[in-house]
């Protein structure tokens, strides 16, 4: 007679195969575990997440709508939490289990607080998605005149010429640059999370974004962490780190993390199941705040302190507008600082950035002026740069129709200085392989309203740099503008992604001058600009692809020594 496990065993056996001969799916009922039940299949466990007794209770909030008067939110007709950053719904199914996860399982609910964790740093394997076809925005096809840049905007448009004398670039003989490359990606983790963080994380730039409208601290780090989420974990790879890649039990569909603030840092996860964004602080390992949505999000981001009362501040767009959303303050609700308007409606977001200040610190602490970079559902379609004023609600102002690149500048030398910050903006030439940068002036006018640009401070050409486009990898956020442009201190990088071009320049007396070109012949996935944290020199870090397969790449970091 044959025990009880052997028959079991048998049966499961037999089932397995069936199934897979047949596309059959059959649950073997155990009356010993059915209690009170019509289904034999036992529960899954709950998650029962307790925070330490000290701290107090989790928040729970929601996002404002029409009838929050005091957040004057236009109305939000539909509740579903995707659209993350791509015309179509977020796709699930690329952050699923693969045969290394075991089974799908839904992504993990946070009910309450969170069960202290331990972060490791072993290689914590994440699916391949699907290939896609991902091309970048060409440069437009209009006629230009020889040595002029053309920048349209809806309130009026106006031309400035490069006289044929500055066409040569004038060399910075006091900075220097020196480059260094890190191993291969898949050497440090798994390949399959190599090729997960090459493609990125969903609606937001891999390092988070550009800070150089803003004045920060020197030594401040500007190159955020990468975020890689699976259904039962998350990877949080730091550039340039000892052990770059630690693991975290948090499944979620996207997440984004803060710089260190308050000696710690903040992980916000998006759970699309329960379409709710959670913030973990993982050095106490708590939950800090829950925000359940009611609309959809496009974009993403953690924003510097220094936009915002000196805290921690994340950056939610929706189809209504721009939110700030500080987890730390008693009432931690979403603050709408801008509307999306006519004019941005519709439009997918490609990056966003803030820069200038109000003059204050601490809580009153505000930056002044946005920047948004825009584009159409359709692929191929020009890049628009729009400035928004934070301060005076004034209309959108379409900087320029048609650009591959574009930052805040701020070379201010104080935080208690008032200041708008400069623009700059890289427009394609006359010619397919040169590009225009240029500087421009920003200027509130309070009689019409609107934002304007006072001035051309500085401008200077781009010239033969390489026409081939290297292989470009398949992005999780979509197409993106053709070029980085980073500001630093008095600094100016210009990264031409597709060619795998870098040019930095120095900005004195008004004038850019160059400082050295590289060609690296190699996709440009993400870049960032930062200060060095033991000296004053310059670091620039590229996330570049590797020749050999555009899922795997290396981290290169630019010195640029003054």
């Amino acid at each position: 007679q044959r025990v009880i496990e052997d028959t079991k065993m048998m049966m499961n056996e037999h089932l397995d195969v069936a199934k897979k001969k047949k596309g059959l799916k059959v649950s073997i009922r155990n009356k010993e575990m059915t209690k009170g039940g019509k289904g034999g299949l036992l529960m899954p466990p709950k998650v029962v997440l307790n925070r330490p007794p000290a701290q107090a209770p989790t928040q729970v909030c929601r996002f404002p709508t029409d009838d929050d008067h005091s957040q004057q939110v236009d109305n939000a007709s539909t509740v579903s939490f995707a659209d993350f950053g791509s015309t179509a719904s977020v796709d699930t199914g690329i952050l699923e289990s693969t045969q290394e996860y075991g089974t799908k399982s839904n992504i993990a609910k946070v009910d309450g607080n969170l069960t202290p964790f331990v972060a490791k740093h072993d290689n914590l394997p994440l699916p391949v998605p699907p290939k896609e076809n991902t091309s970048q925005l060409p440069a437009s096809d209009a006629e230009k005149h020889e040595n002029t840049a053309s920048l349209e905007s809806k309130h009026g448009s106006f031309s400035l010429s490069m006289p044929s004398d500055e066409r040569d670039l004038k060399k910075h003989r006091l900075a220097t640059i020196s480059v260094q490359e890190s191993c291969l990606i898949s050497e440090e983790i798994r390949k399959s999370a190599a090729a997960a963080l090459i493609r990125g994380p969903p609606a937001t730039r891999h390092f988070g974004g550009n800070r150089g409208g803003l004045y920060l601290d020197p030594g401040s780090s500007n190159v955020g962490n990468i975020c890689i989420c699976g259904s039962e974990k998350t990877v949080i790879f730091s550039p340039g780190a000892s052990s770059p890649g630690k693991t975290y039990p948090i499944g979620a569909s996207g997440a984004i993390i803060s710089d260190q603030v308050n000696d710690t840092e903040y992980l916000c996860c998006f759970l699309a199941t329960d379409k709710r964004i959670v913030v973990f602080d993982l050095k106490s390992k708590i939950v800090v705040v829950e925000l359940q949505m009611t609309t959809k999000l496009n974009f993403w981001r953690f924003l510097p302190p220094a936009t915002h009362g000196d805290t921690l501040v994340f950056m939610l767009i929706t189809p209504i507008g721009g939110f700030h959303w500080m987890p730390l303050e008693e009432s931690p609700r979403p603050r709408q600082i801008w509307r999306r308007g006519r004019d941005l409606q519709g439009k997918k977001i490609v990056s966003y950035e803030e820069g200038g200040s109000n003059g204050k610190v601490g809580p009153d602490r505000r930056s002044t002026m946005a920047l948004v970079m825009t584009s159409t559902a359709a692929s191929g379609d020009p890049v628009e740069a729009w400035c928004l004023s934070l301060s005076s609600g004034f209309s959108p102002f379409c900087a320029s129709q048609d650009v591959i690149g574009a930052a805040l500048f701020n070379a201010s030398t104080s935080k208690m200085d008032t200041v708008e910050p400069n623009v700059v903006l890289v427009t394609p030439g006359d010619r397919g392989n040169n590009a225009k940068v240029v500087i421009c002036k920003l200027k509130t006018n309070h009689d019409t309203h609107r934002i304007e640009i006072d001035e051309i401070v500085a401008q200077v050409e781009i010239s033969q740099f390489p026409e081939v486009s290297v292989a470009a990898p398949a992005m999780a956020m979509g197409e993106a503008a053709p070029a980085f442009c980073l500001c630093c201190q008095n600094f100016v990088v210009v990264i031409l992604r597709n060619e795998g071009f870098f040019v930095a320049y120095q900005f004195e007396d008004n004038d850019l001058y160059l400082i050295d070109e590289k060609n690296f012949g190699r996709y440009v996935v993400d870049a960032a600009i930062k200060t060095h944290q033991e000296s004053d020199e310059i670091d620039v870090v590229l996330l570049l692809c590797d020749s050999e397969s555009v899922k795997d790449g290396r981290i290169v970091t630019i010195t640029i020594s003054k």
